[in-house]
């Protein structure tokens, strides 16, 4: 007799989504709201997640077609599914690197990729660039964390080109990078860009591929965005400790 092995978590979520995709009436989206490469009409869910995969697709229609979806899953359940449905590649991308660092359950990592992508939908800005990514970016940073089981984050260092030491704050990385956002040391995309490499441990290769530009052009600009957090994080050790006498 066969062995049957239990359906992952992510393809019970490739389940939901087709049955969202084929059911009747159907999930659709009027093409012709966004211009070409979509058909003018209403457009498929599954016809939406071959034509946001072709690279020949502006990342501006990309942003607007997630954007509208978003939009749509904050007060329809059956949206959220078809928004990770559409970004469920990346989501199997992230999931299996993660799960070549932590091979034990696999079907765990998922359920933590899932719930990172689930909890970053509930707060994602429709109208920000690249929103794609940063859906499945935070979905891979939730997930090392929580297949993790522990809070090794709290102690982790932003490596740059200067010897700065361990950070002595309290904060969760992710919490430190959203303030040096908010105080415009960095900027959001850089902020998801140092989160994704350096705490997620996502390739740069991977991040090229989902911001349609070169391995050098990332690299060259984390360093540059590390360069201006660099005294950031100074000026937030010395406020943390300072010295007396």
């Amino acid at each position: 007799m066969d062995k049957k092995f239990p359906i992952s978590p992510l393809g019970r979520l490739e389940e939901a989504f087709l049955s969202l995709a084929v059911r009747k009436p159907a999930l659709t989206l009027d093409g012709s709201d966004f211009g070409d490469p979509l058909p003018p009409g209403p457009t498929s869910l599954l016809e939406l997640r071959v034509l946001l995969l072709r690279r020949s697709t502006p990342f501006h229609i990309r942003d607007a077609v997630i954007g509208e979806l978003v939009r749509r899953a904050s007060w329809d359940e059956d949206w959220a599914v078809a928004v990770a449905g559409l970004l469920l590649p990346g989501l199997r991308r992230v999931a299996g690197k993660l799960t070549r660092r932590y091979p034990a359950d696999t079907h765990c990592v998922d359920a933590a990729v899932i719930a990172g992508f689930f909890d970053a939908l509930k707060t994602c800005d429709p109208n920000r660039s690249r929103i794609a990514a940063a859906l499945v970016w935070a979905a891979c940073r939730r997930g090392h964390e929580l297949s993790r089981g522990d809070r090794e984050y709290a102690a982790h260092t932003v490596e740059a080109d200067v010897e700065i030491g361990p950070v002595p704050l309290a904060d969760h990385p992710d919490l430190v990078l959203a303030r040096a956002v908010g105080e415009r040391v960095i900027s959001a995309v850089d902020a998801e860009l140092i989160a994704a490499t350096r705490l997620a441990h996502l390739s740069f290769e991977s991040c090229a591929e989902q911001l349609d530009t070169t391995v050098g052009a990332l690299r060259r600009r984390r360093s540059r965005a590390e360069r201006k957090l660099v005294p950031y994080l100074r000026t937030q050790i010395r406020e943390a400790c300072p010295i007396s006498g």
